[in-house]
């Protein structure tokens, strides 16, 4: 279980879940993650580096350089499309001090943000 994390879903009332797929990857290439897996409406995409943010310590990469993992679902209803997103720190073992979790917070908030307003 990620120890940082942000999940939220929403509904768009007229949208098409293959433009919106599209949309989500275009959105995921800017934002210079790695799409790892897309398959049946659902995206999952990784960014970061484990080894470099150990290295280099977290307070001093930028927050794109974080370890984190991503996952997007989007669901054609007869309401609308249906997005359920999720975005995860990905550090593993050790400690996560208060000021590398509000970084990612920080980050994860903004990213949420971005992709709803792909859409709105």
């Amino acid at each position: 279980m990620a120890r940082v994390e942000l999940d939220d879903s929403w509904l768009i009332a007229d949208g098409d879940a293959d433009e919106i797929q599209s949309d989500v990857r275009k959105f995921l290439k800017k934002q210079g993650m790695s799409v790892v897996d897309d398959d049946e409406g659902e995206i999952r995409a990784e960014q970061g580096s484990q080894i470099g943010t150990r290295l280099l310590g977290g307070w001093f990469v930028p927050a794109s350089w974080l370890p984190k993992a991503a996952t997007i679902r989007v669901k054609q209803t007869k309401k609308g499309v249906r997005i359920v997103a999720s975005i995860e720190e990905t550090l593993g073992f050790g400690l996560l001090d208060p000021l590398l979790a509000s970084k990612y917070d920080s980050f994860f908030q903004r990213w949420m943000e971005d992709l709803r307003d792909l859409h709105e």
